[in-house]
């Protein structure tokens, strides 16, 4: 996913759901359930079709958008927070979707995720861990900071 204009980005939201539904056609689901077996799943069907996408329908950018949106979703699904614009015209990670405040504000320096950095993590071989043990360990530190309290989103699309 190449980065975004900010009305990239807002295109990127607004057709969010059709992104998701394209999700589900991927992973052969009637409804989502962002589990970390689904995450899992999810993971491995980009790194197998990555390079060939065509072999299941979709074009390198749309499998790419599917990722990002997928595993966003996931984020906000699992640990709240909501989809941040990287408009900082001296960061590397300028056009870049982001999850922000995923842990809630209580957290104090709660991470903003970027589920592109993890596509691109993959595609550069980088990928030390699944998404799901990051996911893990992030549910391992919210069970341990009673002062930290989740805001998950469910039913988003």
């Amino acid at each position: 996913m190449e980065p975004l204009t900010k009305p990239q980005f807002q295109l990127f939201l607004e057709t969010m759901p059709d992104t998701i539904q394209n999700a589900k056609k991927l992973l052969k689901k009637e409804v989502l359930e962002y589990s970390f077996s689904e995450v899992d799943t999810l993971e491995k069907l980009y790194k197998k079709y990555r390079k060939r996408p065509h072999r299941i329908g979709f074009s390198k950018n749309e499998l790419d958008t599917i990722f990002v949106a997928y595993i966003g979703t996931a984020v906000l699904w699992h640990f709240g927070g909501y989809w941040l614009y990287v408009n900082n015209h001296k960061s590397p990670d300028l056009g870049t979707p982001f999850i922000a405040d995923s842990l809630g504000s209580e957290a104090g320096s709660s991470p903003a995720f970027s589920p592109e950095d993890w596509r691109y993590f993959i595609d550069t071989k980088q990928d030390d861990e699944r998404i799901s043990s990051m996911f893990k360990r992030w549910q391992h530190y919210v069970n341990n900071s009673p002062e930290i309290v989740l805001k998950p989103i469910r039913n988003i699309y």
